[in-house]
This record gives structure tokens, sequence and C-alpha cells, in this order.
């Protein structure tokens, strides 16, 4: 037997031992094609080639991802083997999930979360969720959120609650609060469908059952979001899901739904919730805060357009951060007074330093407080954040004014 000839013959028994990735590189596996091509004709290997039928070797490699990452590694090692033809993969359109996903009236879903809030805030924890839909299916109607010994959210048609068992402390809120919007189902595929981007498709199995599966991911660049999702090949049902706050799919994913549960039974009183003994409770109404119509707080906008007033104010609002003008911050934003706004930085691992950009006020759907102003500002630990922040523009016994009302939407983050 040849050198050549034996060389193939332990590389098919590597093969068939090597547990290798589940996605190779496609360029790598491109290349080792093209190689394994130019060798295919010489003598020694053709006559290899006829010990082996294409049955067989599917029964041995399994899949062509197995056979092509463990070729991989024997390029690596200078070995060379022969690549055949194994077929065509199934093929699954986003359109199929959209379907099944048509007669799901509860969900339930359990894994890692991780989140910085606008003053830097880091929350990490496991979660788990049980929900179900509204009426026509497009958001949820109840929601339970759980993280244990952190927090617990119920929310339902009359009121939401937040519950810190450390601190034995209840925030409700008379109106919904917490919600899946668009519900995880039909109606968020056919949103994905609508606006992702760079969509690509792949299929392998699953690390834990070995099914057949499929993969898909996708970005959206004007939320600098990107998307991770698995679906059963079988039912079409998706059965693991990650989103992360960028659009390269680095760092930890800010949420990672690894098991999902469809038309689970829900335990009794899931979505009720019975404020504990001795608990401090704040009651939030559903008006809108009294500083909205307060004119003491804020800044004149007299002369101004809405969109100059709304540039002015979010520009003092940056730089008051940058400055550590508390004061003046309390006064633009008055959630909180000038003392609890230095804490809220002081306590901060990371806070702002550089106002990147401050984008053009625009007026965004179901938000009807003011004007939406998109911000990119660099924090100290080199964090680029892109923070929308909503304005409101007022006119009390006919003096103009604005007065910043909050944050819309998640904190981005563009780069580390």
């Amino acid at each position: 037997m040849s050198e050549k000839t034996d060389i193939l013959l332990k590389a098919i028994e590597a093969v068939k031992a090597t547990k290798a990735p589940e996605h190779p590189p496609s360029g790598v596996v491109a290349k080792t094609v093209t190689r394994l091509a130019q060798i295919s004709a010489e003598s020694d290997v053709l006559e290899v080639k006829k010990q082996f039928t294409i049955k067989e070797r599917i029964r041995k490699m399994k899949n062509i991802s197995k056979l092509a990452a463990a070729a991989m590694i024997i390029i690596a090692v200078s070995l060379s083997i022969t690549i055949f033809d194994f077929g065509a993969t199934p093929a699954w359109a986003i359109e199929d999930t959209i379907k099944a996903l048509e007669n799901i009236y509860s969900i339930k879903m359990s894994g890692p979360v991780s989140s910085v809030s606008e003053f830097g805030e880091k929350s990490e924890g496991e979660f788990v969720i049980w929900a179900k839909p509204d009426a026509d299916g497009t958001k949820s109607k109840e929601l339970r959120f759980e993280m244990p010994n952190q927090i617990v959210v119920v929310d339902s048609s009359e009121n939401t609650y937040f519950y810190n068992p450390e601190q034995n402390s209840v925030l409700v809120k008379d109106f919904e609060n917490f919600r899946f919007s668009p519900w995880p189902g039909s109606e968020f595929f056919h949103i994905v469908k609508r606006l992702a981007e760079n969509w690509e498709v792949s299929y392998g199995k699953d690390e834990e059952t070995g099914r057949d599966s499929i993969f898909a991911t996708g970005t959206y660049t004007p939320e600098s979001k990107s998307w991770w999702f698995q679906f059963d090949s079988e039912t079409k049902l998706p059965v693991r899901f990650k989103q992360w706050k960028n659009i390269n799919f680095e760092g930890t994913p800010e949420f990672f739904a690894q098991t999902i549960e469809y038309n689970p039974e829900l335990p009794a009183g899931i979505f009720e919730f019975e404020i504990p003994e001795g608990a401090e409770v704040t009651r939030l109404p559903k008006k809108m805060p009294d500083y909205f119509d307060d004119p003491n707080v804020g800044i004149s906008a007299d002369g101004l357009t809405d969109e100059e007033a709304s540039l002015t104010i979010i520009d003092d609002y940056w730089r008051a951060i940058i400055d550590g003008d508390w004061g003046y911050l309390a006064r633009l934003r008055p959630i909180c007074d000038a003392e609890n706004w230095e804490l809220k930085y002081k306590r901060n691992e990371s806070w702002p330093t550089e106002i990147l950009k401050i984008g053009q006020p625009y007026t965004e759907d179901g938000c009807s407080i003011g004007p939406v102003v998109p911000c990119m500002v660099k924090y100290s630990d080199g964090q680029i954040k892109n923070i929308k922040m909503i304005v409101r523009i007022r006119n009390i016994d006919g003096n103009k004014s604005c007065v910043i009302a909050g944050t819309y939407g998640g904190i981005q983050d563009f780069e580390r």
C-alpha cells in the first residue's frame, strides 16, 4: 500500500473518531474542497475510492459538517482525503416557522439574561418567563418574569408588579408596562422577516438531542441588534434564541432563551401577585409625572422650534453629566434630585465622557410624550452607546419650555 493510501485510510478513521465543530468556517471548507479535488484523480486515491460506497460514507461520517470539519483538521497536518457530494439539504423558509407559530396560546422560556442601564448598572442572571398573548396575537396579555432572588415581575390586564425580594419592596403600576411586544409567535417573525439584514441559514444537529435543526442569523443595523435562531427541522418551531446589543454577535448575549416550551400547562395563579407581608409598596399612577407641567424644571424654549429646543436640552443634559453639574442635571431631567444623580454615577463602573453624535429629533410610533432624540455617547470604559432620549415640549401660561422625560427603548452597545 502506498504512503498516500495509508494516510487516506488513517484520515478516514480520524474522521469517524473526531467530534468536530458544528459549523466549520466556509472559507476553510472551500479551500479543502479545492485541494482535495486536485488529488482526487491520482491513481492511488482512485483505488481507495473504490473501497467505499456513497451509502457507507454517509453512514460512517453522518453529515457533511462533520466531514468538512474533520477534513479541516487533516489539512492542518498536511494530509489529504477526497470529499464527495452528499446531496442537497432540505429547504426551509421563515414562512414555515410563521405558519407553525399560528396556534401558540402560551409560552415558557428560560435562560441567561444580561443588561446594562443608562447609568452603567449591570444586571445578569437566570430568568424564567411565562406568558399568554392578547386576542389578536400581537403582544402578551399576561406575563410573569422571574430572576431568582433578584426580581419578580407580574404584568396583568390591570396592574404591573415589580418585586425585589432582597429589599422586600414592591413597585405597582396601574397599567400594563412589562410585556412581549411583539408576541414571540407569528407576529415576531413577520417583523424579523421584514427587518432582518444579512440573513444566513445553515443546517446541522441539536447539540443536546441530535435532532436535525436549522440555524439562522440576522442583524438590524438601526437598533444595533443581531439575532441567532435555532429551529427544529420537523416542527419548524424555534427551540433557542439569542439577541446581542451589537451587529457583530460579540460578547455575552443580552438575552438567550435556552429552552422554549409551547402551549405548556401554566401553573394555577401564575399571573397573580400577592404583596408579601411587611413589603414596602410604592404605587405609580397612570397619569404623567407632575414635573411634566412644573415650570420650575426644564429650560425655556421661547423663540425655538421643537427641533431646536430638543437638540439644546439634550446637549445640555449630556454635558451636565460629563461635567458633574448635578444641580443642572436634576433640573433638566427631574426624576431625582442633585444628590441622587451624583450617587447614581459615583457608584457605577462606567459613566459618559464624550458626546459623539446627537441625531435629529423624530416622532417615534408608540411614543406620544414628545420628540425622540438618538444620541451616541462614549463611556469611561471605552464603550460607545446609542441612547434614545425623549423630550417633552410644554406651553405653560404662554411660555414655551421643555424637559427631558426619559429614555426610549434599550441601551445599545456599539463597540468595546
